[in-house]
């Protein structure tokens, strides 16, 4: 098992980190699952997901917000606030399945290489829609200006 905070390696059957002293720090992953190369896979896969999917979704995302349908701006702006904060899981997931490999390369046990690939995938992709719905408020609000 490791440390949640400092990522040590905690003993089976112990309570506590012996770095950190926290009770309520000790996950329950162990040293030596069934195929350690695919350790954390599955969020991984679900952040990679999302962001493909939210990736495919920009070009619609681009036609609501480009003021052909007149929707108001206010709603143009809440569409694309919204669809930004869809990326959020995605990136969460995306940054645990990295940091997820980090700590196994530093312990110095087996890489989870296809958990790290999908993460960075869902990293990219999640905070590529994002850039892109900021773009779009971006065009909104100079709209509105001009």
């Amino acid at each position: 098992m490791f440390c949640r905070k400092c990522g040590k390696p905690v003993p089976d059957g112990q309570e506590y980190c012996d770095e950190c002293r926290k009770l309520d720090i000790v996950a329950g992953e162990t040293d030596d699952p069934a195929n350690p190369a695919m350790r954390g896979f599955v969020p991984a896969l679900i952040a990679a997901i999302i962001a493909a999917s939210l990736m495919a979704l920009v070009p619609v995302i681009a036609w609501l917000t480009s003021g052909k349908l007149n929707i108001p701006w206010f709603l143009e702006i809440a569409i694309a606030l919204a669809f930004a904060a869809c990326s959020a899981p995605a990136v969460v997931l995306g940054i645990k399945s990295v940091r997820l490999f980090i700590r196994l390369f530093r312990a110095k046990k087996p890489k989870p290489v296809v958990t790290l690939v999908l993460g960075i995938v869902a990293l990219a992709g999640s905070l590529s829609v994002i850039t892109a719905c900021f773009g779009f408020i971006k065009d909104v609000i100079a709209l509105l200006i001009a």
